[in-house]
């Protein structure tokens, strides 16, 4: 096989590779992320202290394989999601106080759009962090890294012909 239609099945190959890559890095980081905002979006239109509740913990499931700060360039504890989880469980527990109280009272109402406030935040943090997940995988980071070094090997060989 010549050289050059050997690279054209390795340059095919990779561009499947990346793809499955991208597809990979995408529904691991970037979906869940997306599914945690639906939910927190759901937690924001909720009628009752409980319904809160309900959505939030929906939200802090997703989260879970998430930990400290995936904004490598100037990180801050706004982007921070051990410290976003953290705020969301205490809001969650401000709820389970709230749902004590009467819907008629002013507490009960200032409590609610408390949160509903909070919640706007926390998908405010969630939007920061979203592209930066895209790389907070060290299986994407590194498929990434194959990639490029194939396609420049690929060029290399094929500028060589």
């Amino acid at each position: 096989m010549k050289t050059s239609t050997m690279a054209g099945v390795v340059f095919m190959a990779l561009i499947v590779l990346g793809i499955v890559a991208v597809i990979h890095a995408y529904w691991t980081t970037v979906y869940a992320i997306d599914r945690s905002r639906g939910w927190l979006g759901r937690a924001q239109t909720a009628g009752t202290p409980t319904e809160f509740v309900t959505y939030m913990r929906e939200s802090l499931k997703l989260l879970e394989p998430f930990h400290g700060n995936p904004v490598w360039w100037l990180p801050t504890e706004y982007t921070n999601v051990d410290r976003i989880k953290t705020d969301m469980e205490s809001s969650i527990k401000r709820a389970e106080v709230l749902s004590e109280l009467s819907p008629q009272s002013d507490a009960y109402q200032q409590g609610m759009d408390d949160l509903r406030g909070k919640v706007n935040i926390f998908d405010d943090q969630l939007v920061q962090i979203k592209d930066w997940l895209f790389f907070y995988n060290p299986l994407n980071l590194t498929l990434l890294a194959i990639w490029v070094v194939m396609e420049i090997l690929l060029f290399v060989i094929w500028s060589g012909d």
